[in-house]
């Protein structure tokens, strides 16, 4: 009899228990994935991670044709850091034109250059006043 009584009261604390823990299993996960999330998401940037990018390398020295500098602002998991503002360092004698000097979600900036000189040039990219990835450089002939 008791026995049978210990089983009756047993399992029904036994599932209430399992529900709590469950439970309880559950917000924590969430928990810490939304704070994993939030955290993640920080917009510092990684002057190491970040990079520029040139195509083409070189261009005719016409004023026309252009080099397209594109600058990727990452952060130290190589995740994107948009609406950062980016500055390109070049030569006076570079003609610049800004496509996109804002980053965008993918933490793109977007940048074209001509000249009418011939030469080659250094062309590299700063955030908040500090240097990006490495130099690019570009050739006009």
């Amino acid at each position: 009899m008791y026995n049978e009584l210990m089983k009756a009261n047993f399992i029904p604390a036994l599932v209430v228990l399992l529900v709590l823990l469950l439970a309880f299993s559950l917000f924590a996960n969430i928990r810490l994935i939304v704070s994993s999330r939030a955290s993640s998401t920080g917009m510092e940037f990684s002057i190491e991670n970040s990079y520029l990018f040139a195509s083409p390398l070189e261009a005719a020295a016409n004023g026309r044709e252009k080099i397209r500098v594109t600058v990727f602002v990452v952060n130290r998991e190589g995740r994107g850091v948009p609406n950062s503002q980016v500055l390109l360092r070049k030569s006076p004698e570079l003609v610049l034109e800004q496509i996109n000097s804002l980053t965008d979600s993918y933490g793109r900036a977007v940048f074209d250059l001509s000249t009418t000189k011939p030469g080659e040039y250094l062309v590299g990219a700063t955030l908040s006043g500090k240097a990006l990835g490495e130099s690019l450089k570009l050739v006009f002939q």
